[in-house]
């Protein structure tokens, strides 16, 4: 044994690193003399513009410049090994000018992995005492790296002995995580995974035989495989564990792109390396593009997903981010996804054999030199399974249970999921832990054990007001608990969290692939890992490095019920699998926490409102023809000025909307009350033709906010489970004011005259605004940036093994809830006083914002869903309108001669079918969209509700047919009223249908989307205001609604398509509308 100390022994390997450190030209210059914890953007401040561009380029496109010359070998090194590297380079070139590239890596600077052996270096392993084990030749994998026109440039430190999730060493002393340096790297691959992270590689080669690859990666934020045992070669290696086959060791590439690792895999399995090792297996990488993914067009891909291992419970970052990537599968049509289920995994790392000596071979590495051994070692070695002296006896049972759990586990799989492809889980339970508390690697080494391949990739980073601690867990285990005490949401701020995905044996390019299309889907990461801060907007739509949108979740497609009861977000506090969406925020004032009495008050005002407006606009039906008479006005004129009303009741809500968005709702829906009042007023004085229409253009302006503001009033304070039933209460008063106005106006005229009839009105509008003054609370809320995205629900962990104590809030009331922790809601109890409800100011937002509004409406004109929303809308109504125009007609001329107080009267038979009506529209349509729902695994479509259309189109023809041909053949009086139940049921069923279809689809821009569709509809209205009477005059009652009868089946009808392509048609507009989303946001238009 040499005399040399292993404290001389280990300076001497510090001090030749530092000689090739000095070596590299230029010379790194400029660095500060302290850093902070994060020190991932320090190459940034020190490297020039060109070098950034050269070390930040993808690796696939900085394989194509070295390929074509515009970028030399020689400018891409600048780390260890420089003589070695510029030498090899400088081979590279050369070749390359008479020749072209050498190979398909031809000048790739690769970094590796201390102890795989390169010719004439040592191989440490991490033991002092081995510096003096030097490598005859190159290991196969770099033999065939170099082959391919690599340049091996730099090793990279690794942990002593190998054997230790962290990187530590008596030799390199302590790697830490450049993300924050209080955390580590982790190991034994962490050495390759903060230089890769740090930007210094973009292509490394680590090992793994307990986690050794996925966990640097995962805590470094890069990409790495580890393969299946026996696909790549190990010879040459460095290990105390060679010769071992408890349990099978193995390399694998790291890089910042999945490309790398598909490129190395691709690179290494063409050399077909099982001609010269025939311990490796004779399967060639198989095609990973996405081109040749053949088999999602028959069937679905299926992802099964693991929250928890039963053992030790992820932490809150680690469920949130593989509860985003859940959510965000659930709603891709060709992606299903189950639940797995841990089969045995406590069991299983009981059976893990990584030293059946008893640790000897690491004792004797250690007396070789006399180093102490690292605590992290010793802890292992000392008191964790693994490490037991077996006999032969020994070695055969624990190798039979091996085997037999293997057995157990495939037959799970293919018994519970035959269809699973993939497995996605955590890679361990936090992210990068504090230095020295890596102690946990269950989560990796189970599939080592399985001989799984397995892929990390970065998902998000830790957010410290996201992924609080939960302080009333209670630990499973002593295990358990270490880890929930060793988690500091401060500490590990922005800290990288990845998962990892899991496949069979063998099916190595099953989990690159995989990961290709989910990338593709959802848009990982959903975070730059270069910039320390990031909103919770940019985690929610995620933007890609051009500026513009990561694929993103189809606009309207959300996850309504938690079949799994997995989800991390808030649930309905009566239905447990109902996910409340839009999700509320944690502030009692958020209308969505109102308290049950606080939201039915806001609910009645915004009935009330509707009753005050929709009363004066529909009261003259009845009166038609006594107006007529009295003021000389023709029926046709006056029918005209109803048109003009609505024309302008739908394009007055281009104002309004904005308006009551930009400077609150609560003043809008008074001075419209105020402003209908006065024109009310205006209507009995109206003299000639001009002064009518004046009025109803005037009433139809100020009073637009009935159309549109409504709808998502109720919006605003009713979630999407059950917005149909209170968006069908808002429907009922409004066809209600027009069923009712009329019965009430016929015996007012006959008792009072007709003008009463609109004083009466006028009299009701004001005393509703005393009402609403006194008892409507502004429901404007702009919502942190998290909430705007409903897509964006998180999953949870299971029941029993993953829940935690989560106040959840429902109509304001804060129940107890199994789901684990998301936004803490406080008590549901106002921060506003009576008379700050009174106000009529909302909080001050910029002008521009009222501009941006006032714009979007017209944009939604491009989006066929919102249009045909209004369509669906208009078309019903207009049969409305007509049945209107003509009841005065009809009813008061022979065979009928009835009075103005009887066509009033008649006006309670529409509103009993709109009556009936509500049952489906609202009660049973929320049923069936829940039903819906669970048949497709808990997602809802909102073309689910366009089924209710089915009603409209059977019995709309039936009611006009019997209204219009019965009055044309004088049937008896009471057909005509049942024509008008009819007629009034089936076109009920439009208001809340269409307007919540519009809503759900672009719920985040639900305001302008309406205005849009009430614009539609209105123009609609218009139209056949004004051309109804010249309609029948020209081809007569019967002809007329015979025609009516099968445009509304068509009309009808068209539904089908949008059930058939409608989705494929938000699809289409996801770009557009997230793109207005965002710009929203960003002018803080969030409500």
């Amino acid at each position: 044994m040499s005399n040399t100390t292993w404290q001389e022994t280990a300076l001497k390997i510090r001090e030749h690193r530092d000689e090739t450190l000095s070596k590299i030209d230029p010379a790194i210059s400029n660095l500060p003399e302290t850093l902070s914890t994060r020190v991932i953007d320090v190459p940034r401040t020190l490297l020039t513009t060109e070098e950034i561009a050269i070390t930040e380029h993808p690796l696939e496109l900085l394989i194509a410049s070295l390929a074509n010359g515009e970028l030399t070998s020689t400018n891409c090194v600048y780390e260890l090994l420089p003589t070695r590297a510029l030498s090899r380079a400088q081979e590279l070139d050369a070749a390359f000018s008479k020749g072209g590239p050498v190979g398909p890596l031809h000048g790739l600077p690769i970094s590796v992995k201390e102890h795989i052996g390169i010719k004439g270096l040592s191989n440490t392993a991490g033991f002092v005492g081995w510096e003096n084990r030097k490598n005859s030749d190159d290991s196969n994998i770099l033999k065939i790296l170099l082959e391919a026109g690599a340049v091996l440039y730099v090793r990279t430190t690794e942990p002593q002995g190998l054997m230790a999730l962290e990187t530590c060493s008596n030799i390199t002393g302590i790697t830490t995580n450049p993300h924050n340096t209080s955390l580590t790297p982790g190991g034994s691959s962490g050495g390759e995974a903060a230089l890769i992270a740090l930007g210094g590689s973009v292509l490394g080669i680590g090992s793994d035989i307990g986690g050794s690859i996925r966990s640097p990666a995962a805590n470094c934020g890069i990409y790495g495989l580890k393969p299946t045992p026996g696909r790549l070669p190990v010879i040459g290696l460095a290990a105390c564990m060679i010769g071992c086959e408890m349990i099978t060791g193995t390399i694998g590439p790291m890089s910042r792109t999945l490309e790398g690792l598909d490129l190395f895999m691709k690179v290494v399995l063409s050399s077909k390396p099982w001609t010269k090792d025939l311990s490796l297996h004779q399967m060639p990488w198989g095609p990973t593009d996405l081109s040749s993914i053949q088999e999602l067009p028959k069937r679905k891909l299926t992802i099964g997903v693991m929250l928890d291992d039963g053992v030790v419970k992820p932490s809150p970052p680690v469920l949130r981010a593989l509860e985003e990537v859940v959510e965000k599968l659930k709603l891709i049509p060709d992606i299903e996804v189950v639940s797995w289920k841990p089969y045995k995994h406590d069991y299983g790392i009981e059976i893990l054999l990584y030293a059946p000596d008893g640790g000897e071979g690491f004792f004797d590495a250690l007396k070789t030199s006399g180093e102490p051994c690292d605590p992290l070692l010793a802890w292992i070695l000392r008191d964790q399974p693994g490490i037991e002296t077996l006999d032969h006896y020994g070695v055969r049972h624990w190798t039979m249970e091996r085997e037999i759990f293997r057995y157990e586990y495939l037959q799970e799989w293919n018994n519970t999921a035959p269809e699973m492809d993939i497995i996605l889980c955590p890679v361990g339970p936090l992210p990068a832990p504090p230095l020295g508390t890596s102690r946990y690697w269950g989560y990796t080494s189970i599939w080592n054990l399985l001989d799984y391949p397995g892929v990390v990739f970065p998902v998000t980073k830790v957010n410290q007001e996201l992924d609080k601690k939960d302080d009333t867990y209670v630990p499973r285990n002593e295990m358990d608990k270490f880890y929930h005490d060793n988690y500091d949401v401060n500490q590990q701020k922005d800290a990288p969290v990845a998962l990892q995905i899991v496949a069979k044996k063998m099916e190595d390019d099953k989990t690159i692939q995989s990961l290709k299309v989910i990338t593709k889907l959802i848009g990982l990461p959903f975070v730059d890992w270069h910039s320390s801060s990031h909103s919770a907007m940019a985690e929610n739509v995620s933007q890609s490095h051009d500026g513009g949108l990561h694929e993103t979740p189809i606009p309207g497609t959300v996850h309504l019920v938690d079949l799994e009861g997995t989800m991390r977000t808030r649930h309905d506090k009566d239905k447990k699998d109902i996910v409340l969406i839009p999700p509320p925020s944690s502030h009692p004032d958020d209308p969505l926490n109102w308290s049950p009495k606080r939201k039915a008050i806001a609910t009645a005002c915004v009935c009330l409102y509707t009753l005050a407006v929709g009363f004066p606009s529909a009261a003259i039906y009845s009166v038609l023809v006594p107006i007529s008479m009295n003021t000389g006005i023709s029926v046709s004129t006056l029918n005209d000025g109803t048109g003009y009303m609505f024309l302008f009741f739908g394009w007055g809500c281009a104002f309004w909307q904005p308006l009551a968005l930009q400077y609150g709702k609560r003043p809008v829906y008074l001075f419209s009350l105020l402003a209908t009042l006065g024109f009310t007023m205006w209507g009995p004085y109206a003299k000639t033709n001009g002064q009518w229409i004046a009025s109803k253009i005037l009433q139809g302006f100020f009073g637009a906010p009935i159309e549109s503001l409504c709808e998502i009033s109720m919006t605003d304070i009713h979630f999407t489970h059950n917005r149909g039933s209170y968006m069908t209460l808002y429907a009922f008063f409004l066809a209600g004011s027009n069923y009712v106005a009329p019965v009430l106006a016929g015996f007012i005229a006959d008792g009072q005259g007709w003008r009463w009839v609109l004083y009466w009105c006028a009299i009701f509008l004001g005393l509703v605004f005393v009402i609403l003054f006194f008892f409507m609370e502004e429901t404007n809320y702009d919502r942190p940036a998290q909430s705007l995205n409903a897509v964006m629900d998180e999953a949870s962990s299971d029941n029993e093994q993953s829940t935690q104590t989560e106040k959840v809030v429902e109509s304001g009331e804060i129940q107890e809830s199994t789901t684990t922790q998301a936004n803490q809601a406080v008590e549901g109890v106002s921060t506003k006083t009576f008379l700050q409800k009174l106000s009529l100011k909302d909080k001050p937002r910029p002008f521009k914002q009222f501009i941006f509004t006032l714009k979007q409406p017209f944009i939604f004109f491009t989006f066929p869903v919102v249009v045909y929303a209004g369509f669906a809308y208009g078309s019903s109504l207009v049969w409305f309108n007509v049945l209107n125009a003509t009841a005065s007609l009809i009813l008061s001329s022979p065979p009928y001669n009835f009075k103005a107080s009887m066509v009033g009267l008649s006006y309670l038979s529409p509103f009993l079918g709109s009556s009936l009506s509500t049952i489906w529209s609202g009660m049973l349509g929320d049923k069936i969209i829940l039903a819906l729902a669970r048949r497709h695994n808990g997602r809802m479509e909102p073309e689910d509700r366009l089924w209710l259309f089915t009603l409209t189109a059977l019995f709309c023809p039936v009611g006009l047919i019997l209204w219009g041909v019965g009055a044309a053949h004088g049937i008896h009086w009471f057909g005509l009223i049942v024509a008008t139940f009819i007629l009034a049921a089936s076109i009920f069923i439009a208001i809340p249908t269409s307007c919540n279809y519009a809503i759900d689809s672009y719920q985040q821009l639900g305001g302008q989307a309406m205005v849009t569709v009430i614009i539609v509809r209105n123009t609609m209205s218009f139209a056949i205001n004004y051309g109804i009477t010249p309609w029948i005059t020209n081809t007569g009652l019967q002809n007329t609604f015979i025609a009516a009868a099968f445009i509304s089946m068509a009309q009808s009808l068209v539904f089908l398509i949008f059930v058939k392509w409608g989705k494929q048609m938000r699809i289409a507009s996801k770009d557009r509308y997230w793109k207005m989303v965002n710009e929203s946001a960003a002018l803080g238009v969030t409500h």
